[in-house]
């Protein structure tokens, strides 16, 4: 079904759903909104999605038909491709001799790979997740802006509560974005390996 509105009735219907929306940009020249709709009381079934079309651009209101199953594979999906660079990571460091704890819940702040004897602590970070350039990033979220900003800036103050902690009860922490891990992998495996060779000095003095 298609609907012609003005423009400020595309507003209003973006200010009511924005809080339970998505918001993306589409690689063609006209833009898509997609929001989750509202359900009709007595059916429990979506209403109709609204569109508009205007003459030098096209808005689409689009029903969300995700399951709630859906929706947690879907952020499975994401966590997937984290736990693939770290497993790049983890494996290069593995073929180089050095063994590890993966997510070791005895170690404050579950660190994705631990070296308990030399009390060294590596975490790898999701660009996005983790804040990566947050003071310019975070004017890319266009709607559900107060989710988002509260859930990655939560992040950010933990993964410094992390280092804090750690760093006070002597361990060694090395962070590592996902960018790093995939196109500079020798250099990540190289810092950690220092990091290990100065410890084991330590030990011997």
């Amino acid at each position: 079904m298609l609907h012609k509105c003005d423009i400020s009735t595309i507003n209003l219907i973006h200010d009511l759903y924005t809080n339970v929306g998505q918001h993306t940009k589409s690689p063609r020249a006209n833009r898509h909104i997609w929001f989750l709709p509202t359900r009709n009381a007595n059916t429990d079934k979506p209403k109709e999605p609204v569109f508009y079309q205007g003459s030098t651009k096209t808005v689409e209101l689009k029903m969300d038909r995700l399951t709630k199953e859906q929706r947690r594979k879907n952020m499975q999906a994401v966590k997937s491709k984290g736990s693939k660079i770290e497993t790049l990571l983890a494996k290069e460091l593995w073929k180089r001799g050095h063994r590890y704890r993966k997510n070791n819940k005895s170690v404050y702040g579950k660190p994705d790979l631990t070296f308990k004897k030399h009390k060294i602590a590596i975490f790898v970070d999701s660009e996005f997740w983790h804040g990566k350039d947050w003071e310019m990033k975070k004017k890319d979220h266009k709607s559900n802006k107060d989710f988002w900003h509260k859930k990655i800036e939560r992040n950010i103050e933990r993964d410094k509560e992390v280092n804090d902690h750690l760093l006070k009860n002597g361990w060694q922490v090395l962070r590592f974005w996902g960018k790093e891990i995939e196109h500079e992998l020798v250099t990540c495996v190289q810092k950690i390996e220092s990091k290990i060779d100065e410890a084991k000095r330590k030990n011997i003095t």
